[in-house]
């Protein structure tokens, strides 16, 4: 990965993260997008993400309710509730949950959830 060039503020980023327009926004800022690694132009940290969920309840929580339990088994990030304090965050593969992380807080866990579906470990 080379050096990071902030196209869109990194608050901008995380909205369209969580509003599932993150791709939309690079490609329509980004000359050659599609040739490009997207990750080089997204410079928000996990922390930035956690903050923002945290100050934001209602968004976090309508995020985890629409992408709770996905049910599809093949190179898709999971998320679930397990209890009224936990929440569990992994990545299935071929029907197998694998790298499976447990949180407490609600931000964290789908903050992990986001970072796995961008490829950012």
């Amino acid at each position: 990965m080379g050096k990071k060039t902030e196209i869109i503020g990194k608050a901008e980023q995380v909205r369209a993260l969580i509003d599932g327009t993150l791709f939309e926004v690079l490609r329509s800022r980004v000359a050659d997008f599609d040739a490009s690694d997207y990750r080089d132009f997204l410079t928000f940290t996990r922390r930035d993400l956690i903050n923002y969920l945290s100050e934001n309840p209602e968004l976090v929580m309508r995020y985890f309710k629409e992408h709770e339990g996905i049910r599809s088994t093949h190179d898709v990030p999971t998320m679930t509730q397990v209890s009224s304090e936990a929440y569990k965050v992994g990545w299935m593969d071929r029907g197998v949950l694998r790298h499976e992380k447990t949180f407490v807080s609600l931000p964290e866990a789908v903050t992990e959830f986001l970072f796995l579906s961008l490829g950012m470990y």
